[in-house]
């Protein structure tokens, strides 16, 4: 039996406001599959006919199941030069989960006529995505500094399909902060997580963020990926990183990781200096509405933190800031398993910068008390970790901001982001 999985495109479909570019994924043994990128019709001319995207968007799904891939179309030799590294990695990284596959596609070619020296930047309105349009719109990189053609938040990945007025009011957010640079923002809607459902994200994000920058390679040079750790932190595996997101490009379109000089506290102080960076930020992915911070979870917590750390105060993208009691109750909710890195982050950024106080005791306590569970039995901390769990989902269910109502702070008035 022919285990090849192969990808033929579709004719692009044009509708009112948005064309859909889309290829047959077609596997003997497995039903057929569609991979669709939605893109705002204002972005067609820049959108390519080579195959690129949609290779790297079922890359590895391939690796998983062992099969060969075939592209029907035109395919970047630099970008299958690039893959075979990448898939080599993967593999040393989890030689359980992913093989090496030979690629091939009808046609093996580099763009005819390049594009022009413009860049596009994955954005979602986070801290990370912010620091790194704001910098290169400001030229505050020096020699790094890309000319920003236009930014790209996809829908589909942290805020689901299903619902459109949350991407539209979390793009809406978005633009303000990209109309601020005078840099314009594409809207992508794609099924990528509906039809790879079993995949790990955590190992690839990367490649799911740089499919869709691929996408514009006939109006931009290449595309940049904000990191989300610096040097002194970066793990593998993880989807996103400066040794591996290179490779998900090519000759004619490079894959560009960015930013990862910087550690998280030195990015919040830039935005800080920002004022629609400071209405704008919306780093929540866990609350009842996707389009605005929920302010309990952990990274709301620990951005609202690290503001106070840098000395810049509650940004506005948060309704209301957090008490001391809350922050020693932090260990109870949900601190994530590399909480205690973040913490140690803020508490030293705070000495530094000599905003420490009555709350960054309460958070060192906090801390503390995390560290001792971790040291008690196992049984013990699954016991605490299934408490958080119900914790975790009552935020999800919009539960969370009722009972933080509830503690000895005033209920905010309603602000221009609810």
């Amino acid at each position: 039996m022919d285990r090849t999985l192969y990808i033929c495109p579709n004719d692009p479909a044009a509708g009112p406001e948005s064309t859909l570019y889309s290829a047959r994924i077609d596997c003997a043994g497995d039903a057929p599959l569609t991979l669709q990128y939605a893109v705002a019709n204002a972005f067609v001319p820049a959108i390519t006919d080579a195959m690129d995207s949609f290779l790297v968007g079922v890359l590895f799904k391939a690796m998983k199941k062992k099969t060969p891939i075939h592209v029907h179309g035109r395919v970047s030799p630099s970008l299958l030069r690039n893959l075979t590294e990448f898939q080599d990695a993967w593999h040393h990284y989890r030689p359980e989960l992913y093989t090496q596959v030979p690629i091939t596609a009808d046609l093996e070619a580099e763009s005819a006529s390049p594009a022009p020296d413009k860049y596009v930047s994955a954005f979602s309105g986070g801290a990370d995505a912010a620091f790194t349009l704001y910098r290169h719109c400001k030229k505050l990189c020096g020699r790094l500094a890309r000319p920003i053609g236009a930014a790209v938040m996809v829908h589909g990945f942290d805020i689901p399909l299903s619902q459109k007025e949350t991407f539209a009011r979390a793009s809406a957010r978005a633009q303000a902060l990209t109309d601020d640079l005078g840099v314009p923002l594409a809207r992508v809607a794609t099924n990528w997580r509906i039809i790879t459902p079993e995949e790990d994200w955590e190992h690839m994000h990367g490649s799911a963020l740089a499919a869709v920058l691929l996408l514009f390679q006939k109006g931009f040079r290449g595309g940049q990926i904000a990191s989300g750790n610096p040097y002194s932190k970066i793990s593998n595996p993880w989807g996103s990183s400066p040794l591996m997101d290179w490779r998900l490009g090519g000759l004619g379109f490079t894959i560009e990781h960015d930013a990862a000089a910087f550690d998280r506290y030195l990015k919040i102080k830039t935005i800080a200096q920002w004022p629609a960076g400071r209405r704008g930020l919306r780093i929540c992915y866990e609350g009842a509405d996707l389009s605005r911070n929920c302010g309990v979870c952990y990274k709301c917590l620990r951005s609202i933190l690290l503001f106070r750390a840098v000395g810049a105060g509650l940004p506005e993208c948060f309704a209301q800031d957090v008490d001391d009691q809350f922050i020693r109750d932090w260990h109870r909710r949900d601190m994530v398993p590399n909480a205690a890195t973040s913490i140690r982050e803020i508490l030293s950024v705070a000495k530094m910068h000599g905003t420490d106080g009555s709350w960054t005791v309460a958070l060192k306590a906090s801390l503390d008390d995390r560290l001792k569970e971790l040291a008690r039995p196992m049984w013990y901390r699954k016991f605490r970790e299934q408490v958080g769990l119900r914790t975790r989902i009552k935020k999800i269910l919009g539960l969370g901001q009722k009972n933080r109502q509830s503690s000895n702070q005033p209920t905010p008035p309603p602000t221009q982001n609810s």
